[in-house]
């Protein structure tokens, strides 16, 4: 019997695009609590946080056959309370299988970032170390107040570029005309420069996704939280 290769598409993903999508179908989150919370002197898992129970348990963890039949907060767990109203979050326990699939995000509101893989991609579109002197914001305050763009004279080292301390915000404001002006620079680079303008809208975030914790595994002893580098 003939063995069927698998095929495996890779895509640039638009993470704003993919943040309302996710948020229309239901069953993602948004994440706005830290990891863990303690009441009575017990550590829980915050419901809206990076490690919460809505990404469903590992069987390998303590309590994951028990946490197999929850309410939405997890508060009621256990098969022998299926069909139970929670009072805390009003949901009734049923049953909740892990599902790789669900996301949680954190959002950043108007702020923006650059995804990683553009930051590297751009990165390598410019001469060393020029994209983090254009991103990394150099202003100062004048005596009456007034903030203003660092000048040459201000600066510990020469600036590396003609928008050197421009920061993040005006680095997207001016993208295409900066961008323009390295593809300029450095033609055998021009093509890859227009792919990158041509994307923009993937190229700064808004929102950041969160895998669920069975893809970045970590642990923890008495001192010491172990995780992963993806984390």
């Amino acid at each position: 019997m003939a063995k069927q290769k698998m095929r495996v598409e890779v895509s640039r993903r638009n993470w704003d695009s993919d943040f309302y999508a996710d948020m229309q179908r239901g069953g993602h989150f948004i994440i706005s609590e830290p990891a863990e919370y303690t009441i009575d002197g017990q550590r829980k898992n915050s419901l809206y946080g990076p490690q919460s129970p809505l990404y469903g348990t590992d069987f390998d963890s303590e309590q994951a056959f028990v946490e197999r039949y929850r309410c939405k907060c997890g508060e009621i767990q256990g098969k022998a309370f299926e069909g139970f109203e929670c009072p805390v979050c009003k949901t009734k326990v049923t049953f909740k299988d892990t599902d790789i699939k669900i996301m949680g995000w954190i959002s950043y509101g108007k702020n923006r970032l650059v995804n990683p893989y553009y930051y590297h991609k751009i990165s390598s579109l410019m001469p060393k170390n020029v994209f983090n002197d254009i991103i990394y914001s150099k202003y100062k305050i004048t005596t009456n107040g007034i903030r203003e763009k660092a000048t040459e004279d201000d600066f510990e080292t020469p600036p590396l570029s003609p928008f050197s301390g421009i920061g993040i915000d005006v680095f997207y404001n001016e993208f295409e005309s900066i961008m323009d002006y390295f593809k300029r620079k450095n033609k055998n680079k021009a093509d890859s420069i227009d792919i990158v303008v041509n994307e923009k809208s993937k190229v700064f975030t808004s929102h950041w996704p969160v895998f669920t914790p069975k893809l970045r595994p970590s642990g923890s002893t008495s001192d010491t939280y172990y995780y992963n580098t993806l984390d």
